[in-house]
């Protein structure tokens, strides 16, 4: 791995860590972690490649333009995106699949899942996660099933909120994209997300507001080699990302209570937030 540019690693401190991380916290079941402060190889001052930290060997590259390295959320070190048309990181295999045929825990099941975000969002798209204007962190192929990002509050352009959308099969009588929003936040400030599937029903929680979600009638189907953009929606030109990101991952599991009042508090701690 290449080290990075001469200085960065004075001026760019990660967080140190004091609570319980989402590898204590979900052991085998997270299936991708990928963190700004570790893991991250520079190529022409654009991230080249971010490895896996939950242990699969999930590493994910640039196929173009790639992020640089910033301290967007409190002084801590962020991967920044400025909204490239291309995906700005894709998972690092030939056929463009996070999980290979070798590995048996998929991104999200029919059952059960969770991502989580650590972000600040910094662009000016409407918060609607709608295939063709969506503003996300990450996004999966295969009709977009799965979308997870921030966007403008579209009542009040002032502020963002977080969202999260899964696709509701119209096939099975569902209704297509489906979204749920967290609270209406000033623009600009760092906040942490979790979203929570746990077979029909899908959950956000925004920082410590209290969670919003909605039901699902035909949730996507279990599929072991979905993708993962990173910093864009699959195929989507809108949905490029701006802003800061911390860190991101999965869980092929729904997280109790408990674990998400774990997993806030480690982001608490992480990011100073």
């Amino acid at each position: 791995m290449s080290p990075p540019p001469a200085g960065i690693g004075a001026r760019l401190q990660g967080p140190s860590a004091t609570s319980p991380d989402p590898l204590a916290i979900f052991g085998i079941h997270l299936t991708i972690w990928l963190r700004s402060s570790v893991g991250i190889t520079l190529a022409g001052g654009q991230v080249d490649i971010q490895l896996d930290q939950s242990g699969n060997n999930n590493t994910m590259h640039r196929p173009a333009t790639g992020p640089t390295m910033g301290t967007g959320i409190n002084g801590h070190v962020t991967t920044e995106w400025d909204g490239s048309d291309i995906p700005e990181l894709q998972p690092a295999v030939a056929t463009f699949t996070v999980y290979p045929s070798a590995q048996p825990r998929s991104l999200i099941t029919q059952h059960a899942f969770t991502v989580f975000w650590v972000y600040k969002y910094t662009g000016t798209t409407v918060c609607d996660l709608a295939y063709d204007t969506p503003t996300v962190i990450g996004a999966s192929p295969a009709f977009a099933r799965l979308g997870f990002g921030a966007g403008i509050d579209p009542g009040n352009a002032a502020h963002d909120q977080a969202q999260a959308g899964l696709y509701d099969d119209p096939g099975g009588g569902g209704a297509g994209w489906v979204q749920t929003r967290g609270p209406s936040v000033p623009k600009g400030q760092p906040h942490y997300a979790i979203a929570v599937f746990s077979g029909q029903t899908l959950a956000l929680y925004q920082d410590t507001a209290a969670p919003t979600s909605i039901v699902l009638v035909a949730p996507p189907t279990n599929d072991p080699t979905y993708n993962l953009d990173i910093g864009r929606n699959e195929s989507v030109v809108q949905g490029a990302w701006q802003g800061s990101i911390g860190e991101e991952g999965t869980a092929n599991i729904a997280a109790t209570p408990a674990q998400i009042a774990r997993l806030q508090a480690y982001f608490r701690a992480q990011w100073t937030l």
